[in-house]
């Protein structure tokens, strides 16, 4: 008998822009796999008004000090309640929490309890989940940023210097035979690319700054969806300045 697959959260965050203006959002990515509960049939927002909304209206180092505990504790009475927070929006001087559950949830009140003192509260009936779908979580390309950010927060950890040039390597999977015209794309591309059977390593020398391996990546995300592939990512080994110095 077959174990369930339990979905797990997975927070992290994308910076973006929402009308024109510099946003950040904070998501549970377990929401790309599956939706709220259906008797959490209404989103909740608690809009508190930044203190501190720094030259980009999201918020001061100070002002994540200071809203960051009101948040884990907004969040974790909700989920005490059986609701479901899924994310939190930064933009334009507001800090917005979002929490799917009932229609009769005492949303103002933990806010007022846990020290808010300038917020609103909104609530609506959203039984199909549109704006958790249509607009907190990421898409394609901002998925593609968070798994590229990890990569690169990983390397830093182990004491990587980005700036250094070294060879990396990009995977690209496919179904049945490598794609010719895909290979000779890549190899246009000034990667070396070796069939190792259902998937294409190609390896190129650049630096690994997140700009850098986000934009690379999204150029073969693109070539690859041309060719009924699928582009699964990329690593390389730990660089640091002794390693070029010797």
């Amino acid at each position: 008998m077959s174990e369930e697959f339990v979905v797990q959260d997975e927070w992290d965050f994308y910076p973006c822009r929402v009308d024109g203006e510099p946003a950040s959002i904070l998501i549970n990515l377990r929401f790309v796999y599956e939706d709220p509960r259906d008797d959490n049939d209404h989103v909740h927002h608690a809009l508190i008004r930044m203190q501190e909304p720094g030259s980009q209206g999201m918020g001061t180092q100070a002002e994540m000090e200071r809203l960051t505990p009101l948040e884990d504790g907004v969040f974790d009475r909700a989920e005490k309640a059986g609701a479901q927070p899924v994310g939190r929006l930064r933009h334009q001087g507001l800090w917005q929490l979002s929490v799917y559950g009932p229609k009769a949830l005492p949303l103002a009140t933990w806010v007022r309890e846990l020290g808010a003192s300038e917020f609103e509260v909104h609530s609506q009936a959203d039984p199909d989940f549109n704006y958790l779908n249509d607009f907190l979580l990421p898409d394609a390309e901002r998925q593609q940023w968070i798994m590229d950010r990890r990569v690169c927060d990983q390397l830093l950890q182990q004491g990587d210097e980005p700036t250094l040039p070294r060879p990396v390597d990009h995977v690209l999977s496919y179904e049945h035979e490598a794609p010719a015209g895909l290979v000779e794309a890549l190899k246009s591309l000034g990667f070396e690319v070796t069939d190792s059977g259902g998937s294409l390593e190609c390896v190129k020398v650049h630096d690994v700054q997140l700009d850098t391996v986000h934009d690379i990546a999204m150029s073969l995300s693109e070539l690859a969806d041309e060719h009924d592939a699928v582009y699964d990512g990329w690593g390389c080994v730990v660089t640091k300045p002794s390693d070029v110095a010797n």
